[in-house]
């Protein structure tokens, strides 16, 4: 059994171009420091372009973060494979956290959750989400199989598609979601 789960939602394209302006910024800026009126020879003095050259760093590393979760968000999709005893979830093609294998024989219940995220707007509001996930309940250790789903729907699928395959009895979880 095979099911997939693409990672791609509208609002990554308003993060790509986010990322694309801020990206550029950062090019446009290291440009003028080095090629450009700011650079070579007759540029600024050396403290100084150390001093433009450093600052900017903690930008960088927002930039590359900003665009890698961009692409991936892009671009991968989910993979839950059972097949041969064993469980496995992947993640790609780019490379993601949280690919792992499970003994099927070990897995004793699948559970979905919800999480509520909470996030500040620019003027201070807070807006609040609900966001899916699939457990899998393994030796009374609980493993994430998937996370970031944006429909209940979808977590209760998944749950469901793979207690049937793998012939497991619904039971409840504590802290499990329950299906309205």
């Amino acid at each position: 059994m095979i099911i997939r789960q693409r990672w791609f939602h509208w609002a990554l394209l308003f993060l790509l171009f986010f990322a694309i302006a801020w990206d550029s910024f950062l090019v446009g800026w290291y440009w003028l420091l080095t090629s450009g009126p700011f650079g070579g020879a007759n540029g600024m003095p050396g403290p100084f372009k150390l001093i433009f050259f450093v600052f900017p760093i903690a930008h960088v590393a927002v930039g590359v973060g900003l665009t890698y979760f961009v692409l991936a968000g892009l671009l991968n999709s989910t993979v839950v494979r059972v097949a041969d005893g064993m469980l496995s979830v992947r993640h790609g093609p780019i490379p993601w956290r949280g690919n792992l294998d499970l003994p099927t024989d070990e897995i004793e219940q699948i559970y979905c959750q919800n999480k509520l995220h909470h996030s500040r707007n620019d003027d201070g509001h807070t807006t609040t989400s609900m966001q899916y996930e699939v457990h899998a309940v393994i030796s009374s250790q609980k493993k994430k199989l998937l996370g970031g789903l944006l429909e209940a729907d979808q977590a209760l699928f998944v749950e469901q598609r793979l207690e049937r395959f793998l012939n497991l009895e619904d039971r409840p979880v504590p802290g499990e979601m329950t299906a309205t």
